[in-house]
Formats: structure tokens, C-alpha cells, sequence
């Protein structure tokens, strides 16, 4: 597997792992309660996406160090290229439903739904990249 799915693979997991456990929390809060609890959840999940993420990705990194510093070569950056742009839609209809909710809820809902759309867009740009790799790796 090379070094750059496996970086992707570490970091879906952890995603969906970190964001999953942030909306499992969130649907068990009165939304009462919403305006309070937001902020720091928000704040704390992405705390501990980014220490675990740096943490799973240094060790991968230290195991092999070479593929870790080798530059992306054509066939790579296709498949990041593509990835993101797949993403990018993803997250843009991510933003218009935020948007939207900003008329019809209020904006502790819009907030939730653009975080929503942050992490499955990354979710989608890693899958993107995991496929790419499965496909014409």
C-alpha cells in the first residue's frame, strides 16, 4: 500500500471516528442547550482530530520515512487532483444547504451543517484518493 493511501486511509478513519462521536454527542443534547455546547465541541473535535491526526501520520511517516518525502509523481497528483475536485462539490452543496437553513432553523443548525459539510467533504476527498489508488494504483 503506498504511503500516501495510508495516510488517507488513517485520516478517514479518524474523521469519521472524531465527527462521528461530535453528532452521536450533539443528538443526545436538548437543543436547548445547543448554544452553549456548540462552541466547545466544535473546538474540541477539531483539537483532537489534529493532535491524533498528526500523531497517526508521524508515526506512519517515521516507520517509512523515504515514501514519506518522496515527491508525488504524475500518476499521484491525478488522483489528489481529482479527489479534491469531487470534494469540492461535496462541499459546496454542503455551504448551499447551510445557507439555506439559515432561513428555516436558526444558526446553531446552520453552524452544525456547515461543520457537517467540512468533515464529509474531507470524507469524500480522502475516499477519492483511497479509490484512486485502489483503481490505478
Amino acid at each position: 500500500m503506498a504511503f500516501r493511501e495510508k495516510s488517507a486511509w488513517i485520516s478517514l478513519v479518524l474523521t469519521v471516528g472524531v465527527y462521528g462521536f461530535y453528532f452521536f454527542n450533539l443528538s443526545h443534547i436538548p437543543r436547548a442547550a445547543w448554544p452553549g455546547a456548540t462552541i466547545g465541541m466544535t473546538v474540541g473535535a477539531v483539537v483532537v482530530l489534529t493532535i491524533l491526526q498528526i500523531v497517526f501520520q508521524a508515526a506512519i511517516a517515521i516507520v517509512s520515512p523515504r515514501e514519506a518525502n518522496a515527491p508525488q509523481d504524475e500518476r499521484e497528483r491525478w488522483i489528489q487532483n481529482r479527489a479534491t475536485a469531487t470534494a469540492f462539490y461535496v462541499l459546496q452543496f454542503g455551504a448551499i444547504a447551510g445557507a439555506a437553513s439559515a432561513y428555516f432553523v436558526d444558526r446553531f443548525v446552520m453552524a452544525n451543517i456547515i461543520v457537517a459539510a467540512l468533515a464529509v467533504g474531507q470524507v469524500a476527498q480522502y475516499l477519492g484518493v483511497i479509490v484512486g489508488y485502489r483503481r490505478w494504483g
